[in-house]
């Protein structure tokens, strides 16, 4: 209707059975555990990690940490066209991410799917022994659902773009920059790798 693809029709009357759950993050002391966590005896879990770690370190959303392209790393920063908005985001590389991107995987990450991916990648945190119980509110029709479950359960693709906006917002660099664009600015943290 807002692209006038359909006529107009008033829909107000229609209310939202479901709202946004709240959600986690993973601190760069957690983001390290995984990133060091021993995947020997499941190696086919070593890309889901690699992955997610990229996500957290740069901020982007999967469908565009995972595709990242050969010709977008110039002079040391990400020139990243978004899938979702189509507009070019700059990131600067951070040394961590560039030992994943380049120097592991030598600008050719691995293709996996975002269902494989957020199944996956519950195992790779499991694993780093992030499994405190962590409780989630959120409201389905007029009542409050609450559910406990361990956080390697919560996490999903969208947590490492979350992550990397929470743990930069503590970092303190101006709010702005992160959500203009999610990730602008290189971060303070002690590094993983």
């Amino acid at each position: 209707m807002a692209r006038k693809i359909i006529p107009f029709s008033d829909l107000s009357f229609l209310k939202g059975m479901e709202e946004d759950v709240d959600a986690v993050y993973l601190s760069w002391s957690e983001l390290s555990k995984i990133y060091h966590s021993d995947l020997s005896a499941r190696p086919y879990l070593i890309k889901y990690r690699d992955l997610f770690v990229l996500g957290c370190l740069t901020g982007f959303r999967f469908s565009d940490y995972s595709n990242i392209k050969f010709d977008e790393l110039r002079n040391g920063m990400l020139h990243v066209i978004q899938q979702k908005t189509l507009s070019t985001v700059i990131v600067p590389l951070r040394e961590d991410a560039r030992r994943i991107l380049v120097d592991k995987y030598e600008m050719k990450l691995p293709k996996v799917s975002n269902a494989n991916f957020n199944y996956y990648i519950k195992d790779v945190v499991q694993i780093a022994g992030i499994t405190q119980p962590i409780k989630i509110s959120h409201k389905r029709g007029n009542q409050i659902i609450e559910e406990i479950r361990p956080k390697y359960a919560w996490i999903s693709s969208h947590t490492g773009r979350r992550s990397f906006c929470t743990n930069e917002y503590l970092a303190g660099p101006p709010a702005t920059l992160l959500w203009r664009s999610a990730g602008i600015k290189q971060g303070r943290h002690s590094g993983l790798i």
